[in-house]
């Protein structure tokens, strides 16, 4: 499991500067003044990189997507449809999800990254090789994001972000395949596996 985010960082592949992500997020900095920037900050809208702020609507990467998103606490690692939405940005973000180590199922905590801003986290087991890091911020791979969507599926926008990851990420989305649990979790296995394989499907 990942024992904080300081070690997930530690297994980065990928480089830490996006100078291209500051020139966009200076540009977009001129549209609002010091306290609408400060108000949206607060509510989760737009995030402070250092002088500059980058909404996460304007990202057109999953690099600029993953570094418009707030700041998780410790242990936490984005998931879910928030993690495919940075590997796709096929959809609007829907809500915030996140993942951390075993407990609870989920629950929903309020104001955690932000005035009004709500926070799905998930309690689920997290190997450190299902993380990537993309600048400040810790997202579960595309391999793990599709499997976690097909196990979890709730929404029929779920569908098209499989569908999304799978045009995108087809070796990771075949990958997911076999991630899938066994044993208790063998229906829920079934019913994933038959998701994955359709979106997959869909690709070709």
């Amino acid at each position: 499991m990942i024992d904080s985010a300081a070690d997930a960082r530690r297994m980065t592949k990928t480089p830490t500067s996006a100078p291209e992500q500051m020139s966009e997020s200076f540009a977009l900095t001129a549209f609002f003044s010091p306290e609408e920037r400060r108000r949206l900050t607060l509510d989760g809208l737009l995030n402070d990189l250092g002088g500059a702020h980058l909404p996460w609507f304007a990202a057109s990467t999953p690099r600029a997507r993953a570094t418009s998103l707030p700041s998780l606490p410790e242990h936490l690692v984005w998931a879910g449809r928030t993690a495919a939405w940075v590997w796709t940005g096929s959809r609007r973000r829907p809500f915030y999800e996140a993942m951390t180590a075993p407990g609870r199922r989920w629950d929903v905590r309020r104001d955690a990254l932000g005035r009004g801003v709500i926070c799905r986290i998930r309690h689920m087991r997290l190997l450190r090789s299902h993380v990537s890091v993309l600048d400040r911020a810790l997202v579960t791979d595309p391999a793990r994001t599709a499997r976690d969507l097909a196990m979890t599926l709730e929404h029929p926008d779920d569908c098209v972000l499989l569908a999304a990851l799978a045009a995108q990420h087809r070796p990771d989305v075949e990958r997911a395949l076999s991630m899938l649990p066994a044993g208790d979790q063998a229906q829920a296995s079934s019913r994933a596996r038959r998701l994955l394989q359709q979106a997959l499907a869909l690709t070709r």
